[in-house]
């Protein structure tokens, strides 16, 4: 929700499409719309985005950050496991896919627009028993860059965001999981990360509203790290 703040603080108008109820503080405000939408659900997301059309003017940009963490090594997936496995690629591949047809429609009117597809730094960097997270979000930075490609004689900019080690709600179910708490997760993450700390949401929502922002308008398929330097200490 952080990108949701930054873009109202900037005196935006936001449509929130998620499976969950927004925060109060967030979602009662008159500059904001919530559609529940399961973004993995194609038929969903258009009839979504057809209602977001049908109340405001113009749809400028779109920041696809709904995402499922979790996965085992590749060579322990059984048929036990696989559902786990397809609903991370539905909602982290797929979801980018279906947001980004259905707001590119939307945008093809020749105003252009900006899209901005959220990813990991396990595109570049193999982290053990990540194999189907990795996979599916190295879909999304690849469709980023066609994407790109496509729609740039649309007006279109499509580019990508790789979020590294973040204290996030998802980031908590997996070190919870592993049997940790937030003091020693970021610790241990602190170490490895050449700038000594963990990222807060907030530093990736800075990264996304530039790239929403016209401040950004000759960058298209691009992949920009925001990761404290983890995937080159």
């Amino acid at each position: 929700m952080a990108v949701v703040q930054g873009l109202l603080e900037g005196g935006r108008s936001v449509a929130i499409l998620d499976i969950q109820q927004p925060p109060e503080d967030l979602a009662a405000g008159e500059q904001v719309l919530f559609v529940r939408c399961d973004t993995a659900d194609p038929r969903a997301v258009h009839e979504a985005i057809t209602q977001v059309k049908s109340r405001v003017a113009r749809i400028e940009g779109l920041a696809a950050c709904a995402g499922v963490g979790g996965a085992s090594a590749r060579q322990t997936i059984g048929s036990s496991q696989w559902d786990r496995v397809r609903t991370i690629v539905n909602v982290n591949l797929l979801g980018s896919y279906w947001l980004l047809e259905s707001c590119a429609a939307a945008m093809s009117d020749g105003s252009g627009g900006s899209i901005v597809l959220v990813g990991s730094v396990l595109s570049r960097k193999g982290m053990a028993g990540m194999s189907a997270y990795s996979a599916a979000k190295g879909g999304v930075e690849s469709l980023a860059r066609s994407a790109a490609v496509e729609l740039a004689g649309s007006g279109i900019r499509v580019n990508c965001v790789l979020p590294g080690p973040i204290l996030t709600p998802m980031s908590r179910t997996g070190f919870v999981a592993d049997g940790l708490s937030a003091e020693q997760w970021t610790e241990r993450m602190a170490e490895v990360v050449p700038l000594n700390r963990v990222g807060e949401p907030r530093d990736v929502a800075s990264v996304v509203l530039f790239l929403l922002d016209d401040r950004s308008s000759y960058m298209t398929g691009a992949s920009l790290m925001v990761d404290g330097g983890a995937n080159v200490g």
